[in-house]
């Protein structure tokens, strides 16, 4: 997977995006089902997978559902929705460095920001 993220890194330093730029949602789908033909895996997978499977482990990991939904981009109902304005940064760098830790990737990102 490193080597994947190193070429990936490699062909969008330049906008500082993961996947190039901002793009249509058909684009991204499109990119995201190239990914798993690109990694040789036998089954199909998408984007909603991926994102499926890091709010179930990140709840594993212990971080707070509500701090998930805002990594995640989800609009939170309800009055919270309504009066609470915080945008929980500190938690979401916690719960994204657990989440670099589980993936065994953390070292590797940190080091390419240095």
């Amino acid at each position: 997977m490193i080597p994947y993220l190193q070429t990936i890194k490699q062909e969008t330093e330049k906008t500082g995006y993961v996947l190039g730029g901002i793009k249509a949602s058909s684009s991204v789908s499109n990119r995201g089902r190239s990914f798993w033909k690109t990694l040789e895996h036998q089954s199909l997978w998408t984007f909603h997978d991926l994102r499926r499977t890091m709010a179930t482990r990140m709840n594993d990991l212990r971080v707070p559902p509500h701090v998930v939904d805002h990594l995640l981009g989800h609009a939170i109902g309800g009055v919270s929705g309504v009066y609470n304005r915080s945008q929980y940064i500190p938690e979401k760098e916690e719960a994204l460095e657990k989440w670099l830790d589980y993936l065994g990737i953390r070292d590797f990102l940190l080091s390419s920001h240095r």
